[in-house]
């Protein structure tokens, strides 16, 4: 699987841990980092992302690293999510695991952090949608398609997203439907559940 289809964000606000995390992943993953809840949240509506690692203690958020998990299963409940924090609270923990999350407390295990990154469920799913790009031979803009709609946009979105018309969108849509062997361009989602 190539690294763009397995990029991770790392909200951090402390430069060196951030810059730890990225040298010690980007090995395996593609990383984009983001320092606070709004640079994250502009990632995350800008770019498809299978996983995101939020610490708890961002400077420009009420609840820190939660109220942004809060909104990222709001708005991309498919992107995995791991809670880290200097404070081992049991709070924080029931919390992250409330809202779906993995908690994991500083200083980070990177093995601990990769074996988690390997088997979310997005990064399975990132598997099998690079095999479905080859195996239907789904061109760049149809894979494209995929992975927005997988990850839970719509075609209208998409058109927006690329610059298309939604006459453009729809037509890969249709397309992407027929090659996948599904009648309706909302069963493509179906396809991809894990």
């Amino acid at each position: 699987m190539s690294q763009l289809s397995q990029t991770v964000l790392v909200v951090e606000d402390d430069e060196a841990q951030s810059r730890a995390i990225e040298r010690a992943l980007g090995r395996r993953f593609a990383v984009k980092t983001a320092a606070t809840l709004a640079a994250a949240r502009a990632r995350l509506d800008d770019e498809n992302f299978i996983a995101a690692i939020i610490d708890v203690g961002l400077p420009d958020a009420g609840e820190g690293g939660l109220e942004l998990l809060r909104w990222l299963r709001a708005r991309y409940p498919t992107v995995g999510a791991l809670v880290v924090s200097a404070r081992f609270e049991r709070e924080l923990l029931e919390a992250a695991a409330e809202l779906g999350a993995f908690f994991l407390a500083k200083p980070l295990s990177m093995t601990v952090v990769e074996r988690w990154l390997e088997n979310t469920p997005t990064t399975r799913r990132e598997v099998m949608l690079a095999a479905a790009r080859e195996d239907y031979g789904l061109s760049a803009r149809e894979f494209e398609l995929l992975r927005w709609l997988v990850h839970g946009g719509t075609v209208d979105a998409f058109a927006r997203h690329v610059g298309v018309g939604e006459g453009t969108a729809k037509a890969y849509a249709r397309r992407l439907a027929t090659k996948l062997g599904v009648p309706r361009v909302r069963d493509v989602v179906g396809r991809f559940r894990i």
